[in-house]
């Protein structure tokens, strides 16, 4: 008896004991300080020694602390734009900023601010581009560029151009409002749009692809996929990923499908598509492009357009 009486009085104090321990006020310890939140910026590299870059900032939220940091100890502000417009329909204006470099070699840019909408820098030798701490973009133009990867997921995007680049791969998962794609003329070996159930137009004419899939893509209507690596079965499986189209093969007609100059063209099974209400096209992506070399450009933004470059 007087054994467990003396257990029992053990075990109180170990009770007691390491219940001081774990409720023990942290007296000693600091919490390590809070990090400021990191500003958003956009970040690219490039090699020319005159560049162009069309900004796309909210009216109403302002654009006080708009900057450009050229690389060279120049920087711009809203009020050093060389080109303005706006659109009374919608409430944002574009702004062109133009900057010549004494000396050809790379340069680092820094665009920072908030409010900014969307963002032009096509044809400036661009090698790298950073946007991933800027995520409220909804627009982004940069073909013609010398970029090699590309990482805009977790963005806002709706527009994303980024043809006739060096691209081999490309990183849009997360991008959920994604509207249209267009990489076309890119050595891109894969590519999942999975992520992007709002994708309705996609471009991905002239590139390395030998497989594509647009299960998740609900929303499609059109894709250009011509000048590719797709076999038959390549392409057999493509047409099974299409969505079918409410009246099937007698759906109203609007969905075209482009697969001109792949391997597989002549000998894939049509009717795999058609029957889903698809209708194949004649002309190739870059036909088409070519027919818009006159046409002006614009961003798009979730509720109109307005002009942001004059050249594709």
């Amino acid at each position: 008896m007087k054994k467990n009486i003396i257990i029992r009085k053990y075990a109180t104090v170990l009770v007691f004991t390491v219940s001081a321990i774990v409720f023990m006020p942290k007296a000693c310890t600091k919490d390590p300080p809070m990090e400021p939140p990191m500003e958003p910026e956009i970040t690219m590299t490039t090699q020319a020694s005159k560049v162009e870059i069309w900004v796309g900032i909210t009216l109403s939220k302002g654009s006080d602390n708009f900057a450009i940091d050229w690389g060279d100890g120049e920087i711009s502000n809203i009020d050093n734009y060389s080109f303005n417009t706006s659109s009374p329909h919608i409430d944002e204006d574009v702004y062109k900023f133009s900057h010549i470099y004494s000396g050809v070699s790379k340069h680092h840019i820094t665009i920072t601010g908030d409010n900014i909408e969307g963002l032009g820098c096509a044809s400036n030798q661009l090698t790298d581009l950073n946007v991933r701490r800027y995520p409220n973009l909804s627009s982004l133009i940069c073909s013609y560029n010398k970029l090699t990867a590309l990482d805009v997921s977790n963005t806002e995007l709706i527009w994303l151009e980024c043809a006739y680049n060096l691209l081999t791969t490309i990183d849009v998962s997360n991008c959920i409002a994604l509207d249209e794609l267009r990489v076309t003329n890119c050595p891109l070996i894969n590519l999942d749009v999975s992520s992007c159930a709002a994708l309705s137009l996609l471009y991905v004419s002239d590139c390395q692809l030998a497989a594509l899939d647009v299960s998740k893509n609900t929303a499609l209507s059109r894709l250009y996929c011509d000048g590719n690596k797709l076999t038959a079965s390549a392409l057999n499986d493509l047409f099974r990923t299409l969505r079918t189209l409410p009246g099937g093969k007698n759906a109203l007609p609007g969905y075209w499908i482009y697969i001109r100059s792949n391997p597989g063209t002549d000998y894939c099974d049509f009717s795999i598509a058609e029957e889903k209400g698809w209708m194949f096209g004649r002309a190739s992506q870059k036909e088409v492009w070519n027919s818009m070399k006159n046409c002006i450009l614009f961003f798009k933004t979730n509720n109109n357009n307005i002009i942001i470059n004059d050249k594709l």
